[in-house]
Order: C-alpha cells, then sequence, then structure tokens
C-alpha cells in the first residue's frame, strides 16, 4: 500500500490516492501487456471517496486550460480523466477558458515516434493538430 504522497508543493505533500501495490505489476505486465496497467487506473479511479479525496484542485489555477487526450491510451483513460477535469471546472464556476481536445486513433504519447496505443495515422495527426490547437489557444488567450 502506498501511504505517501509522491509529491508535494511548498514542501507539504500534494494530497494522493493510497493505491495497492502489493501486486507485482512489472510481473503481470509481462504476461498481459499494458491492458493490466490501464486494468488498474480503472480499479482504482472506481474508488470515488479516494478519489474525491485526492482531486488536484484545478481550479484554483489562475489561467486558461487546454487539455489533450487519445481515445487509445494504452496506460489509463486519459478521456474520462479530462472530462472530469472539465467538470470540475465547470462545477466550480472556472473563470479562464479551457478545453479538452479528444483524438481518436491516437494513444497516451499523442507521437507516433514513441506510441503507446493508438495507430501511427492517429497518433500523427493528433500530433500535428494540437501543435495547431496549442498555438491557437495561446494566441487567443494573449500569450506571446
Amino acid at each position: 500500500m502506498v501511504v505517501c504522497s509522491s509529491w508535494s508543493f511548498g514542501g507539504k505533500p500534494v494530497p494522493y490516492m493510497p493505491a495497492d501495490l502489493s501486486r507485482d505489476l512489472a510481473k503481470e505486465v509481462s504476461v498481459g501487456g499494458l491492458q493490466v496497467v490501464y486494468q488498474f487506473f480503472q480499479e482504482e479511479l472506481a474508488k470515488k471517496e479516494l478519489v474525491s479525496k485526492a482531486a488536484i484542485k484545478v481550479e484554483r489555477i489562475q489561467g486558461p486550460i487546454l487539455l489533450a487526450s487519445g481515445d487509445d491510451d494504452a496506460i489509463w483513460p486519459a478521456n474520462a480523466m479530462g472530462d472530469a477535469v472539465c467538470f470540475r471546472l465547470k462545477e466550480k464556476g472556472f473563470k479562464y477558458k479551457y478545453e479538452h481536445l479528444k483524438y481518436p486513433g491516437a494513444g497516451h504519447t499523442l507521437s507516433e515516434t514513441l506510441m503507446i496505443g493508438g495507430t501511427i495515422d492517429g497518433n500523427r495527426k493528433a500530433r500535428v493538430d494540437l501543435t495547431e490547437r496549442m498555438l491557437a489557444f495561446l494566441k487567443a488567450c494573449g500569450s506571446r
């Protein structure tokens, strides 16, 4: 069982999910592939009370937010996690612009050079589109 946060901010631990790591995930992945990791994250994210306690307070961000995810992420359910961020922002009345881009056929990295899910074509299209959309998002938000 993980009993401490892996991250800190201002010298204080960031809230975290106490994940049960008694399983030998490395061994399971060697047999079952990355689907084992994806399933692990789905099981952990189903623990709604713990997820709620560990949720990042994204509504405290003081600026626009652009999220991107592939619908064939082999590591975790990225689309659902991005949607959860947007739901929280809406629920909390976030005053800045936010957007979640979802890419069909793209994996965890949104890149065709280091693929973790998705197809070569899906990842390439995501990478190219995301680059253009990031630049447009930054320009629209007044960044230089």
